[in-house]
């Protein structure tokens, strides 16, 4: 993913006691911070923690965690852009951006300032007008310094399909709204059904995702992480 979350982002996770990693905070009795990890021979795992102490979990039973985590960069991610000045705009965008990453899955960030560096994402998707339309007057600022900079970078910046150009997955009946591949029979897939999805963007699964909100941004993601996460 491309800047957010820019840097830390604590999740909390269920996680068995083999899959504790140092840095961990393993609320038993209180969150404790997880040192250094032994194993033992009757299934189970001891945890040395900050305070001095050791926690023994068993290895296959489930504990919940605080987690620490940066997800991996990838030249994937999307900036979703357009009108953020009002709450309505925000909330707005948002949900274009979830319909982005369900759509297409891939990364997708709403564009809720100026300052991205949109040579980080791989291209921007437009919720509103485009620069170069019409209605330029009607550009909503933010967007318009995003749309402008990745047109003098060459990103590529594409526009939302019209009402007319929206379809149906033939397959799944997901609706096309973001972008749609239509065949030589004017047959509309999704990219699930197509077989182009990228996988799950926290384990590499080839399996279907779901859009999750990680620290702003809409992550694809299996349900199993899906519920991790959660």
């Amino acid at each position: 993913m491309a800047h957010a979350p820019a840097s830390h982002t604590t999740v909390t996770l269920t996680v068995r006691g083999s899959e504790i990693i140092p840095g961990d905070l393993l609320a038993v009795r209180d969150w404790s911070a997880v040192e250094e990890i032994g194993s033992r021979r009757d299934g189970t795992t001891s945890l040395h923690v900050r305070d001095g102490g050791i926690r023994i979990v068993g290895d296959t039973r489930e504990y919940t965690v605080r987690r620490e985590i940066t997800p991996a960069p990838s030249p994937s991610a999307v900036l979703a852009v357009g009108p953020c000045a009002t709450d309505d705009d925000r909330a707005n965008l948002d949900g274009f951006a979830f319909d982005v990453c369900d759509q297409l899955c891939v990364s997708a960030v709403p564009a809720l300032h100026s300052s991205y560096n949109v040579r980080d994402f791989a291209a921007l998707y437009v919720w509103g007008p485009v620069l170069g339309d019409d209605v330029v007057r009607k550009l909503d600022p933010v967007a318009a310094v995003l749309m402008a900079e990745a047109l003098a970078y060459g990103v590529e910046v594409r526009p939302m399909l019209r009402p007319s150009e929206c379809a149906r997955c033939l397959a799944c009946g997901q609706g096309q709204t973001v972008a749609k591949v239509v065949t030589k029979y004017g047959e509309a897939f999704c990219v699930d059904c197509r077989g182009d999805a990228a996988g799950c963007a926290w384990c590499g699964s080839d399996v279907v995702t779901n859009p999750v909100d990680v620290g702003g941004t809409w992550v694809p993601m299996c349900s199993p992480c899906e519920a991790r996460h959660i």
